[in-house]
């Protein structure tokens, strides 16, 4: 099979919505008749605060506005906890979302205004409530459902707080049975899964933790099925570390790309970072990087899969499981527009988890899943940074689809090119440092060189034969094209 992902994915700005926190319609039937925290009072891990698709489908418009052509949902399976990984049923939406005929509305809004809608597929693993662990809990070995998981003895004690479930789990939480993907019947009932949602309508998948399902073929078969529905669907893993093996055109069109997170991180971040909200085994690096090394991680991280899957890496400064970004830079706003520069001008889907574009700040789950704020708490600041960088996104096709020169880096700062298949460049310099940086490089071997406009930001380029010196200000950025 070929690499090439779908299309409109080159042309998307994601934006990821934890439902349960984006919005919610107040005085509906779902906020009456249910135990809701208080829409602004902090998060916590267990309780629910209200919001809905239908809220969603409210702030379409605003979406549209900030520039928005693609919704990334988390879970909107029936579920038991408010990040709905739980699934307890895969063919209903959860009713504290406003059920079925929310979604409906929803996707078809959507599509109307021309975006894309992809859903979170956690195929590795249920939650108790899943109605064959029921009842394997009810009948114990004598269930019919008994070879859709994978029990070491009975009895299994799935609510147990003293002893250890006898039965895989992810990441050993009872809360979480694996299924035995052995199984030829727990294989088709996932796949009938994608199938259906895709014949709803939805755009693609986001597959959780699909590292997790050992068995052979099953996201190769679960690729076919897909795509023998829909060769428009977009298939995006959740996976941490890079991710050669399952971007070959045979399973996923893009993975998570975490490794490019790490290294934007802890570039832009520099002497701002606040160590203690780092990730480790989310960033992969465990202090700031100069110029010189972001370079050299751009350079590998471009090379290491086809163009076609490059270009279709789902890019991103801040998830569900993540610090919030300017969070983890201690709040310094230059630190966070160096970030967003490189988000929106480097290959791949840049992502935005909502809210980032109005500031919102926090820690670690639940503290990095707090409501989207009312508008007289937005930082316009940010939104209007936000707006201007997707604008310029969606002009130039270099920035979308086009290749990259990675010029190279030097202490704080890193430069490269971007160019579109008509030869247009695009040059973007960032210096994430607190004093002006110059940067020197020897661009004998590249032509076309013309960059009479500034498109973004500020600074000085000067092209003297073969010698091209930028001269960029504390914090600052620079796109300039021809």
């Amino acid at each position: 099979m070929g690499n090439a992902g779908p299309e409109w994915v080159k042309d998307a700005v994601f934006y990821q919505i934890f439902p349960d926190r984006f919005a919610r319609l107040t005085n509906s039937r779902i906020d009456l008749n249910f135990n809701f925290e208080e829409w602004d009072s902090p998060p916590t891990r267990h309780g629910y605060k209200g919001g809905t698709l239908s809220g969603i489908c409210n702030r379409l418009e605003y979406l549209q506005e900030l520039g928005v052509n693609a919704l990334y949902l988390n879970p909107i399976f029936q579920s038991t906890a408010n990040h709905r990984y739980h699934t307890c049923d895969y063919f209903q939406i959860d009713p504290l979302l406003g059920g079925k005929k929310a979604f409906d509305d929803l996707l078809a809004a959507s599509h109307e205004r021309g975006m894309r809608v992809i859903l979170d597929g956690v195929f590795n693993h249920v939650g108790r409530g899943f109605f064959p662990f029921n009842d394997l809990i009810e009948n114990g070995p004598a269930s019919a459902w008994v070879n859709w998981f994978r029990i070491r003895e009975w009895p299994i004690h799935p609510y147990s707080t003293t002893r250890t479930p006898s039965y895989a789990c992810w990441h050993d939480l009872p809360a979480l049975p694996q299924l035995n993907h052995d199984n030829p019947a727990v294989r088709d009932f996932l796949f009938g899964i994608a199938e259906h949602w895709l014949r709803k309508g939805i755009d693609g998948w986001r597959l959780d933790a699909p590292d997790c399902i050992q068995t052979p073929g099953f996201w190769e078969e679960f690729r076919a099925r897909v795509k023998a529905i829909n060769p428009e669907a977009y298939l995006v893993g959740e996976i941490l570390p890079e991710a050669v093996g399952w971007l070959d055109g045979n399973r996923f069109d893009g993975v998570t790309n975490y490794p490019l997170y790490g290294a934007l991180t802890m570039f832009s971040g520099g002497a701002y970072l606040d160590l203690s909200h780092v990730k480790v085994t989310m960033t992969g690096l465990r202090e700031a990087i100069d110029g010189r090394s972001f370079a050299e991680h751009l350079c590998r991280l471009m090379q290491i899969y086809p163009w076609e899957a490059t270009l279709s890496q789902l890019n991103f400064l801040e998830t569900h499981d993540t610090p919030r970004f300017v969070t983890v830079v201690s709040g310094h706003l230059q630190a966070l527009k160096t970030a967003l520069v490189l988000l929106f001008t480097l290959p791949g889907v840049p992502t935005i988890y909502y809210g980032g574009e109005v500031g919102i700040a926090g820690s670690d789950d639940p503290d990095c899943r707090q409501s989207f704020p009312p508008e007289s708490a937005w930082d316009i600041s940010i939104l209007t940074l936000y707006k201007k960088l997707i604008a310029l996104r969606k002009t130039h096709d270099a920035l979308r689809t086009g290749s990259i020169i990675v010029l190279g880096g030097q202490e704080t700062a890193v430069c490269y090119l971007r160019r579109d298949s008509n030869g247009r460049t695009i040059l973007i310099a960032v210096n994430a440092g607190e004093r002006p940086a110059r940067l020197h490089f020897n661009v004998s071997n590249l032509d076309q060189l013309l960059w009479s406009q500034v498109l973004f930001g500020s600074g000085t380029v000067q092209l003297e034969g073969n010698n091209l010196t930028l001269a960029l200000p504390p914090g600052g950025s620079l796109l300039a094209g021809g």
